[in-house]
């Protein structure tokens, strides 16, 4: 029985491969989105995000064909063979470009959050990292101590450290390790860390000045971003207590003019009851949700 349940596991498995080959190759089109997904997490590697993505076009293209076939068929009363072209056709012209354009725009979205949150959280691990090279571990060592004491510690860091690891205990030189994750951390201050350690591992320069040098880049760089997350905050605040201000003012005019010209289909209960329960509480709570944003991509 376990053995029939895992030949019909690995019959969906190639089939599944097969029917993704040419969605594969559409990802593999993207020059760079193999580095937006290593570097967001999204993934462990290109090949399972793509395999990942192909899989999920298919099924949405097979549900969503299956609801426009019976939808169709049943309430429009076409026939099995024109319902079956409009299925098609809307898999074509809109669920398949749909779910590639999510896919491909995913990344993007994901790497740049991720590396908002990496320069928040730089200090924990330059100072943990300092820490091990002061006390003369090799870079190699630390990594590995990284690793083993600290991952849950520096779980945002989860990516560099573990491919790190991994390159080193393949017998990647660690110079070549760093030069390698740098190029797909999504991290600047990161990456200027990486490429330094890089260098100084090849030259046989000090590493822990290196990640001094690099914290002392990082310090000067966040008081830059502070002020302008504050600016920024300032603006959005002031147009949004604007529209708050502006609101009752319009909602009078409107008053009067309801009075005098009457729209159909349209009265001014209905504009004022959208207007405070439905935009007010949207505009509210958007502003909310974005001015926490981006105070917890300072969050230290």
């Amino acid at each position: 029985m376990t053995t029939l349940k895992s030949s019909r596991f690995r019959f969906v498995d190639k089939l599944i491969d097969a029917l993704s080959k040419p969605l594969i190759y559409v990802f593999r089109q993207y020059r760079g989105l193999e580095t937006l997904v290593l570097g967001s997490g999204l993934a462990s590697s290109f090949d399972n995000y793509a395999k990942a993505g192909s899989a999920m076009t298919l099924v949405a293209m097979v549900v969503l064909g299956f609801v426009v076939f019976e939808l169709s068929s049943s309430i429009l009363s076409l026939s099995y063979l024109e319902a079956s072209a409009i299925a098609i056709a809307v898999n074509v012209a809109v669920v398949l470009p749909l779910c590639l354009a999510i896919y491909i725009f995913l990344p993007t979205v994901m790497y740049v959050n991720r590396g908002a949150v990496l320069e928040a959280k730089f200090p924990a691990l330059a100072l943990i990292l300092s820490l091990l090279l002061a006390a003369g571990m090799s870079l190699s060592r630390a990594i590995e101590v990284l690793y083993r004491r600290y991952l849950e510690e520096l779980k945002v860091f989860r990516v560099e450290i573990v491919m790190l690891r991994s390159l080193i205990n393949i017998g990647v030189p660690v110079d070549e390790a760093l030069r390698r994750v740098a190029r797909i951390t999504p991290s600047q201050t990161l990456r200027t860390l990486f490429l330094d350690l890089s260098a100084a591992s090849r030259i046989g320069g000090e590493l822990a000045s290196a990640v001094s040098n690099a914290m002392a880049n990082y310090i000067d760089r966040y008081g830059i971003r502070v002020e302008k997350t504050v600016n920024d905050i300032g603006i959005i605040m002031e147009s949004y207590l604007s529209i708050c201000m502006l609101l009752p003012m319009l909602l009078g005019v409107l008053s009067v003019l309801f009075m005098m010209i009457s729209v159909p289909g349209l009265s001014f209960n209905t504009l004022m009851f959208v207007t405070v329960f439905v935009l007010i509480p949207i505009v509210s709570v958007a502003t909310l949700v974005l001015v926490d944003s981006m105070i917890s991509k300072l969050r230290v």
